[in-house]
């Protein structure tokens, strides 16, 4: 399996496999990270599958990606504008237009979406039409949503937002999808 993460631990920051490069202009992130994932082998060697694990920005990154080139999971934890924008990453379009999420579908993507119910950046409605857009479009997805859980709920480095009960139950769900991916034939 080959697994591209965005943030492996909340204390080191995000990680990606090349140096960091200076972006001078934000839409040019988007270029970017479009061209760093397409470096992903289209058969791993002893792998099964290829995943994107993302947490906030992260999750945005996952689903974009997705809607791009193929990739057997996309684990978005709390991944903002992926249906309604609100950044220039998410422009000229959010990644989950009606085309997009069409093309995730054609790609063969299964979505693990997890969130809080109390979080700033996704509301609950937006969820609920996240899954509705999916479901639409054919999308194989799975969104959870943890009612008393803020933004940033899995990391314990954020005290402040920490939910060690939606954290374990998270990271349950995480692991499992990832292992079901590993045993693909």
């Amino acid at each position: 399996m080959y697994l591209s993460t965005t943030q492996p631990t909340c204390s080191q920051g995000l990680r990606t496999p090349h140096p960091p490069r200076p972006v001078p202009q934000f839409h040019q992130a988007r270029a970017l990270a479009l061209n760093d994932t397409s470096r992903i082998p289209s058969s791993p060697a002893g792998g099964a599958g290829r995943a994107f694990v993302g947490f906030s920005l992260g999750g945005h990154l996952g689903v974009l990606v997705s809607t791009c080139m193929p990739l057997d999971m996309v684990v978005e934890c709390y991944g903002g504008w992926t249906l309604d924008g609100g950044i220039p990453l998410a422009e000229p379009e959010p990644p989950l237009t009606p085309h997009g999420a069409a093309a995730m579908a054609a790609h063969g993507t299964t979505l693990l979406g997890l969130v809080g119910g109390q979080d700033f950046l996704i509301s609950m409605d937006e969820w609920q039409r996240l899954g509705q857009r999916l479901e639409q479009a054919g999308v194989r997805h799975e969104l959870i949503a943890y009612p008393a859980a803020q933004h940033g709920f899995l990391c314990e480095d954020r005290p402040e937002s920490y939910d060690a009960d939606a954290a374990e139950d998270a990271w349950k769900h995480i692991l499992k999808a990832l292992t079901q991916l590993s045993h693909q034939d």
